[in-house]
């Protein structure tokens, strides 16, 4: 007899953990379902309020007050709760919540369970995760907030669990990524260019550790891959974002022709502009390499 209420009770810790573990599943989804429908525009309804509140699961803690702000107008998503790194199983769980945000999109006929569990059981690396974490906030920032500048921001990289140079190298290329569709616009897709509208533009990037953008060089840390487009292989890190990089400060650069030339050198010199071991990274090395000559 004791061993079969000894049995009864180990299946029905059983039942109880399987039933949590299948709560946890369908609450993702419904994360994912949620963010899905209100990432782009707009605040949340009632009824989408409910739904947020209806998630239980202890896992999900972070995940769902992730969802929520970043789903709510005039957020406060650029804030230390959120740009501190969390831990591994948050930044899995956004990971996945964003994954099934885009099959979603598609139009294939796919079971949400189904692409829940390979995501789930995927060893997507550690960087891969943080760059995730990190390309999700400052690319989804401006949807809700409108008129948002970091112009007055100083990122202090000491402040947000960022364990290495590669961590902060993440947050701060994805930062500054955010940037360079504006700069080209005005750059190269008037003609001619808008110099003024662009200077001002530049003026409102933020600061890091205190200084100018510019003055981060931080950045010879070991390069990985990430995947970009999943219709592609993965790619190079480095080759994506410093290259980027490379750009917004060329623009810079060329912006500030009317300044006077302390100004110049003193972006070229503090800048990787003159560090010749990114130039690879460029899709256009030559450029940098007649700057080079230019400057010395």
């Amino acid at each position: 007899m004791r061993l079969f209420l000894f049995c009864l009770f180990f299946i029905g810790l059983y039942i109880q953990a399987t039933a949590q573990k299948v709560d946890t599943q369908t609450e993702i989804i419904e994360l994912a379902t949620i963010f899905h429908n209100n990432h782009v525009k707009g605040s949340p309804d009632e009824s989408t309020l409910e739904k947020l509140k209806n998630i239980k699961s202890k896992e999900l803690v972070f995940s769902k007050k992730f969802i929520l702000e970043i789903i709510t107008e005039q957020n406060s998503i650029i804030s230390e709760p959120f740009l501190t790194k969390p831990d591994t199983t948050d930044l899995k769980n956004i990971y996945i919540i964003s994954r099934l945000n885009h099959k979603m999109f598609g139009s294939e006929n796919v079971s949400l369970f189904d692409e829940l569990a390979i995501l789930r059981a995927e060893k997507t690396p550690y960087n891969e995760l943080v760059n995730f974490y990190y390309d999700l906030i400052f690319s989804l920032a401006e949807n809700k907030n409108k008129g948002l500048t970091f112009e007055k921001i100083n990122f202090n990289l000491d402040e947000f669990n960022l364990s290495n140079d590669v961590e902060k190298g993440i947050f701060f290329l994805n930062c500054m990524n955010i940037y360079y569709s504006g700069i080209k616009f005005f750059m190269d897709y008037n003609k001619p260019p808008k110099m003024k509208e662009a200077k001002e533009y530049i003026n409102k990037y933020p600061k890091f550790n205190g200084q100018e953008y510019y003055n981060y060089k931080s950045l010879a840390f070991q390069d990985f891959v990430f995947r970009l487009d999943k219709r592609k292989p993965k790619e190079s890190f480095k080759q994506h974002y410093i290259n980027i990089y490379l750009q917004v400060l060329f623009y810079n650069y060329v912006l500030l022709v009317d300044a006077n030339d302390h100004e110049q050198t003193e972006l070229y010199e503090h800048s990787i502009l003159s560090q010749k071991e990114y130039w690879k990274f460029s899709t256009e090395p030559e450029v940098f390499e007649e700057l080079y000559k230019m400057t010395n």
